[in-house]
């Protein structure tokens, strides 16, 4: 893995630390950014304009599970929990084929929510800090990868290529978003995403 925030602070994927959650990996955000997108969150309006789908859930046996059973049959919900029983672990979330997912812990005040943006959004909100180009779709598939929670290697095995792949994609991924680290560019991308989207569906 590259030197960084993940490198410092993941656990090994299978250990029994690996229950870490995005709020280990918001320590670099700017202060203020969760508290905001939550505000957000409460005041938006749910129509069909809304770019992130918020799943409410309770956590049972470490996965979540939506508060409302009529949402677990919701088509997106039907392939978040099957990437997340695949993983075994709620985590900080899934990269799924079109969409990423984040997991947020509950509080005195919010359930546990599962967050998630499509690509398309993703790529919109991530435009202004790419100043060297566009990303690619193998790009934007790593950047998921990586804001939950996986290292490079872990990332090629789930996509069947080879190490240097991954490597050359983080590479240029990084000069696109003027990233050092693997930790800077996954709290780049992240202050971005939780603070771009102008509106919140609830499932």
């Amino acid at each position: 893995m590259e030197n960084g925030f993940l490198e410092r602070n993941a656990p090994e994927l299978g250990s029994s630390e690996s229950q870490f959650t995005v709020s280990q990996v918001l320590g670099p955000l700017p202060p203020g950014t969760i508290e905001a997108f939550r505000q957000e969150q409460a005041e938006a309006p749910t129509d069909a304009r809304a770019e992130w789908t918020v799943f409410d859930c309770e956590m049972r046996n470490g996965l979540p599970v939506p508060l409302k059973p009529s949402e677990r049959s919701h088509p997106l919900w039907t392939e978040i929990a099957s990437a997340l029983e695949r993983q075994g672990r709620s985590g900080i979330g899934a990269a799924l084929k079109a969409h990423l997912v984040l997991v947020i812990e509950a509080n005195d005040e919010c359930p546990a929510r599962i967050l998630t943006l499509p690509d398309g959004v993703i790529a919109r909100c991530i435009r202004p800090i790419s100043g060297q180009g566009e990303m690619t779709g193998a790009e934007l598939r790593l950047l998921k990868q990586l804001i939950c929670g996986a290292d490079l290697a872990e990332a090629a095995r789930a996509d069947g290529v080879a190490h240097e792949t991954k490597r050359t994609q983080f590479k240029s991924l990084s000069r696109k978003l003027g990233a050092h680290s693997q930790g800077e560019l996954t709290s780049r991308a992240l202050a971005h995403l939780l603070v771009s989207p102008g509106a919140v569906a609830l499932a």
